[in-house]
């Protein structure tokens, strides 16, 4: 279960606190070759967004979409909050640039919200972005809002191998617990290989991790185990 926080809320925020020619200003003086200039740039971007208020028309859709969405007799404790911003995921994928918050409860909807759109001025997006050739306005920010699992297994599933040699595999990689170790290459995952044959799947090859870290759900965070 989810819902999807447009980039028009993007755009609202934005515009509402001129963040447009405060970012413009600061992504002027940026020297993508510089560390320096590019810490600096990231800090004083991300601030910008964490510090500057939500609209309220904004919040209130979020939370009435939060209680739409998720209500009834069991509404769920959290959910977890990723970017889907334009551009992401397509020819130039931005794989690991923009952040996702897990766990996130209700009253913490706001926060992780922005937290989700001050990513798209991490550092490593921000190099990435210069690097790609795009301008700023051409990557506005939607947000998914995901039901969240308190999941015994976590993984990514290639349905198609990305390794030149195996084209044809499903290749999976796998953790215990939540995927947030796996997808900050914090852990070696487990490794499947699946060929496969007309409407059969079998399995080729099964290689075991020796990584003995899982992230689980606590509270209203996450603790690893």
């Amino acid at each position: 279960q989810g819902f999807v926080i447009t980039s028009r809320a993007y755009h609202s925020f934005f515009e509402e606190n001129q963040l447009y020619p405060k970012i413009a200003s600061v992504l002027e003086e940026l020297d993508i070759d510089s560390p320096s200039s590019l810490e600096g740039a990231s800090k004083t971007l991300t601030d910008l967004i964490r510090e500057a208020p939500l609209p309220q028309e904004v919040e209130s859709a979020i939370r009435i979409g939060f209680a739409r969405v998720f209500g009834g007799d069991r509404p769920p404790k959290s959910c977890a909050m990723r970017s889907s911003a334009v551009g992401e995921d397509g020819i130039f994928s931005f794989a690991g640039q923009f952040k996702t918050v897990l766990n996130v409860v209700p009253e913490h909807l706001v926060e992780a919200y922005k937290e989700v759109l001050a990513s798209k001025y991490s550092i490593g997006a921000l190099l990435y972005r210069v690097k790609g050739g795009f301008l700023d306005q051409e990557t506005p920010m939607a947000v998914l809002v995901l039901e969240m699992l308190d999941a015994a297994a976590s993984g990514i599933v290639y349905s198609q191998s990305p390794l030149p040699s195996q084209p044809s595999a499903i290749m999976v990689y796998s953790v215990w617990g939540l995927g947030e170790l796996l997808v900050k290459g914090a852990v070696a995952p487990d490794r499947i290989e699946i060929a496969r044959g007309g409407d059969s799947l079998r399995t080729v090859k099964r290689e075991k991790a020796s990584g003995d870290s899982k992230i689980v759900l606590s509270g209203s965070g996450l603790v690893e185990k």
